[in-house]
């Protein structure tokens, strides 16, 4: 059995988010008792240690990795790469709701600036850091792996949410409004008062701060 095996197996609650890497641009390997990633594009790798896996395997978020942030219950940075859930909703029609999957099989590429910009399904690094904390089973009973995301490269986490509105703006403006849809900034934690979203939520489309 290769050490990344029993790593894996150690942590049968985060199990299931660690397989997910497989078969990805981002790749996972051991490293001592824990793991480090390589982010594709940034030039980065995030290293979690066995203190780190087993927060995340008691559904607790991780603050003490250098350059990790969480952007309150919406997405990520870590050095020059962020992430984002959104929602891709007709703003008349709210039968017609593709919150929960990126319409298309083939993501959305494009740049601002500097800063490359990927839409598609979530990756397997902002399914594994938030997941266990936000997940309701109830509600989000298949979990966050097809949820929607905006992925930024190039970004420092410090403009990361600037850097978010302005990708926001484009998808809308330049790709989702010929077809009638909008894009808003997704909050994974569950709506108690009104969790199938039924009738209006401050939550929904809500900014950063």
């Amino acid at each position: 059995m290769n050490s990344l095996q029993k790593i894996l197996e150690n942590y049968s609650e985060i199990e299931s988010q660690l397989r997910a890497f497989n078969d990805t641009e981002f790749k996972i390997k051991p490293r001592g008792l824990g793991i480090e990633i390589d982010i594709p594009g940034a030039l980065s790798t995030l290293r979690l240690g066995k203190n780190q896996l087993e927060i995340l395997e008691a559904g607790y978020l991780i603050d003490d990795v250098r350059k990790l942030d969480y952007h309150r219950d919406c997405g990520i940075s870590f050095h020059n790469y962020s992430e984002f859930f959104i929602t891709i909703e007709h703003p008349q029609y709210s039968f017609l709701d593709l919150s929960s999957d990126w319409p298309v099989t083939v993501p959305l590429r494009f740049r601002v600036g500097d800063v490359s910009i990927i839409v598609g399904e979530a990756s397997p690094l902002i399914v594994l850091l938030m997941e266990s904390h936000y997940r309701d089973s109830d509600v989000h009973p298949d979990g966050f792996s097809s949820f929607a995301t905006v992925r930024l490269y190039g970004v420092d986490n410090e403009l990361s949410a600037a850097g978010f509105h302005k990708a926001l703006y484009y998808i809308n403006s330049h790709y989702l409004k010929p077809v009638g849809l909008v894009a808003a900034l997704r909050h994974v934690e569950s709506d108690f008062d009104d969790p199938l979203g039924l009738f209006y939520s401050e939550k929904r489309g809500s900014h950063l701060k």
